[in-house]
């Protein structure tokens, strides 16, 4: 019991004795960042030392960054992600191998170009070109006046996810050792079925650019849970990169080449309207002249249908740990949930408010091609969906909890101007009611409802 005590006691002194640290480093890059000294070994080295505690996963950053730093000091180059895995002591079988061909494993991974920077500019210049400034009240005013449209999200766990297998495929080609979490490998488990390459091929499809273009979809792409607008996002990681942190480098990539040829909407809009009081409210009242239909796992299904009773059909899904079927082959899963929730010759509008994640792509392809006499929209919610019927719940990333938003973005105000900062936390202000936010872990962590089972 003692023992215990003590060992809370310690992990505890450590979280405080690294927030200390941060908080240090953060003002002396800060003090560099005023004396415009962004381009010295010290600012560099600060930089570095300052993403290796708070955003490890960034490989590419952090092997710039060393490149940087060795190349003043006339020493051999770093590959970004050479120091990440060791060799491996026994060579591994080819049909481990996933054979990537959805797209360039080498770009993703900062290989083989001379300059990483001005690579991650050119690509955010190619992407800011294409975003628009659609908000919240565009989409409440599609609402209103019933004109059906597809809202899909693609956010930074997908993102994160085609990285993580990038490293792997990287790893068995080169003869390097990757140890894998449990989650990491689930994630290749679902990714080894073709679902990468199926995807990629759905979007880049005639059909679905058409109707990108048309605005029968609208298209939503972001790295980032800490902004609305997909400009700022992106403003944000230039501003970054003159600092010399080249943010999600590999999400950057990787998203680039996924939305060519596509306007990009952002991605959050829906997330605001859920987490602001006001427009909640007339999003509320204006789906009432829809049939609704739910489409989300199964514990979320129980308690939203308790909360709100009015959901013509319900569509559950199993957590993915449980059942990987329907990533096996989405398309007939998009053809499954479409023929047990739609009706044809309905009088009203039907809207499906959905929690699927990039399966919602192919329920929208399935949606826009075996039933366009109908008049049907789906959002792509995500997390949120739960906050819509239970406003205690501070959402995805905190977003209704003003006072303790989770992402990445507002912890760099010793990275980001003054003035683009004043502008992020205006395009994330919600307005809630004064009440005692908490989180339903159930809902927004599957890792912790496996606990439960296993």
């Amino acid at each position: 019991m003692i023992k215990i005590i003590i060992d809370k006691i310690l992990i505890r002194l450590k979280k405080i004795n690294d927030l200390i640290k941060i908080y240090f480093l953060k003002k002396k890059i800060r003090q560099l960042v005023l004396s415009n000294k962004i381009n010295s070994i010290l600012f560099f080295k600060l930089i570095l030392k300052y993403i290796q505690f708070q955003d490890k996963n960034e490989f590419v950053a952090i092997g710039y960054l060393k490149k940087k730093i060795e190349i003043d000091q006339f020493k051999k180059n770093l590959n970004p992600i050479e120091y990440l895995l060791p060799s491996q002591q026994i060579p591994l079988p080819g049909f481990f191998r996933n054979n990537i061909s959805s797209f360039d494993i080498n770009q993703c991974l900062g290989l083989g170009e001379l300059d990483n920077q001005q690579v991650y500019d050119k690509k955010l210049n190619s992407l800011t070109r294409q975003a628009n400034d659609l908000d919240c009240n565009y989409f409440i005013s599609l609402i209103s006046e019933k004109k059906p449209f597809h809202y899909l999200k693609y956010t930074h766990g997908f993102w994160d996810n085609l990285t993580k297998s990038a490293i792997k495929e990287y790893a068995l080609i080169n003869g390097k050792d990757l140890v894998m979490q449990s989650h990491t490998a689930y994630v290749n488990h679902i990714f080894n079925n073709q679902f990468m390459n199926d995807i990629f091929q759905l979007v880049s499809s005639k059909k679905f650019l058409d109707a990108v273009k048309s605005r029968d979809i609208y298209f939503c792409p972001t790295t980032s849970n800490g902004s609305i607008g997909s400009k700022i996002e992106f403003k944000i990681m230039k501003e970054l990169s003159k600092k010399n942190f080249l943010y999600q480098y590999s999400q950057i990539m990787l998203m680039e080449e996924f939305s060519k040829h596509k306007e990009i909407t952002p991605s959050n809009i829906f997330k605001k309207i859920i987490c602001t009081d006001l427009l909640r409210d007339v999003f509320l009242d204006k789906i009432k002249q829809y049939d609704l239909i739910l489409v989300c796992n199964h514990r979320a299904a129980s308690k939203i249908s308790k909360i709100y009773p009015n959901f013509k059909k319900i569509y559950c899904l199993p957590d993915h740990r449980q059942d990987l079927k329907h990533f096996a082959n989405p398309s007939k899963f998009a053809h499954d949930v479409c023929k047990s929730v739609l009706s044809r010759g309905s009088t009203k509008p039907t809207l499906i408010l959905s929690q699927s994640s990039t399966l919602s792509t192919f329920i929208s392809y399935e949606i826009l091609n075996k039933y366009q006499t109908e008049n049907i929209s789906l959002i792509d919610v995500g997390k949120p969906l739960q906050t819509l019927f239970s406003p205690e719940i501070s959402g995805g990333g905190k977003w209704r909890d003003k006072d303790r938003l989770g992402h990445g973005f507002q912890k760099m105000p010793h990275l980001i101007p003054n003035d683009l900062f004043t502008e992020l936390m205006e395009d994330t202000k919600t307005e809630t009611a004064e009440i005692k936010f908490k989180n339903d872990m159930d809902i927004e962590m599957a890792s912790s409802y496996q606990k439960k089972l296993f």
